[in-house]
């Protein structure tokens, strides 16, 4: 399928679109940060919306953080800061670059703070 070639072509996974509206990971929500510091995430009704993902907004809305769920198109991807992963096996993931429409974008190293005290969220929050 689509992950093995992408695994083949030295990628770590395929994130999909449909009708250049970013849609999710192959096994995993996508976040991205804004320059501004706000989190992002794909609204719609093409996919499931994973238990990490949900975990990770209620930590970012227990800081009072910006949290938004709208439509993303790939042409957006310029305009982020920071990108993550999350799913129940890998929890959360920095990503580190997008490759599509023959350009990779290359996202700054997350927030490690944020991604630990999330973490700390969780244990304290079980």
């Amino acid at each position: 399928g689509l992950k093995r070639k992408a695994l083949r072509e030295g990628h770590e996974d395929v994130l999909f679109e449909l009708d250049g509206e970013v849609l999710e990971l192959s096994t995993s929500n996508i976040v991205f940060k804004t320059k501004t510091g706000a989190f992002v995430t794909p609204a719609g009704p093409h996919f499931l919306k994973g238990i990490s993902l949900n975990l990770f907004k209620t930590y970012i809305k227990s800081l009072d953080a910006s949290w938004e769920e709208r439509t993303i198109l790939v042409g957006d991807l310029v305009d982020f800061s920071a990108a993550y992963a999350f799913n129940c096996v890998r929890l959360v993931q920095n990503i580190k670059s997008i490759a599509i429409n023959n350009q990779n974008i290359i996202y700054e190293k997350g927030d490690e703070l944020t991604l630990s005290n999330f973490l700390n969220f969780l244990k304290d929050n079980k």
